[in-house]
């Protein structure tokens, strides 16, 4: 006998849309060992910005490469 799902939970869970400037995303290894080393080196030489169309952390860019102040908030030369 099959259990039923507890409430809120739900297998057809729908899929995010595909982001619109998904060019701008840096691309990751697929299989677990290889992203793990990849984050681990990411994490040590660049900076995680966020996507301006879709909200994620998903572009990275060497560090120093994005450093100059404008009314208090960081600018972001890379997405322009």
């Amino acid at each position: 006998m099959a259990s039923a799902p507890r409430p809120g939970w739900s297998r057809n869970v729908p899929r995010e849309p595909p982001c619109a400037r998904i060019e701008l995303h840096t691309l990751s290894p697929d299989d677990y060992v290889s992203w793990h080393q990849w984050s681990e080196q990411m994490l040590r030489s660049h900076r995680a910005l966020k996507c301006p169309a879709c909200g994620r952390y998903a572009i990275w860019v060497p560090l120093g490469v994005v450093r100059k102040k404008r009314r208090g908030r960081l600018t972001r030369y890379a997405l322009r």
